[in-house]
């Protein structure tokens, strides 16, 4: 399948835990941190946004 009419539409925002804090890492600069326990399974995260080809962000599409 190739880049075109890749165009997906997600939740209008991201969702984020409030027991998830942006931290320094000692691995990578800053990292995703539980602040609070978090059961297995628990959803933490939810993406949210448009997913655009190649040729939609190079048409300017991407800042409509």
């Amino acid at each position: 399948m190739g880049w075109t009419n890749l165009v997906r539409h997600y939740q209008p925002r991201d969702w984020r835990d409030p027991r998830l804090e942006v931290r320094l890492s000692l691995i990578h600069g800053r990292g995703l941190i539980a602040g609070r326990p978090i059961e297995r399974g628990e959803v933490v995260i939810i993406f949210g946004g448009t997913l655009f080809s190649r040729e939609d962000i190079v048409a300017g599409k991407a800042n409509e």
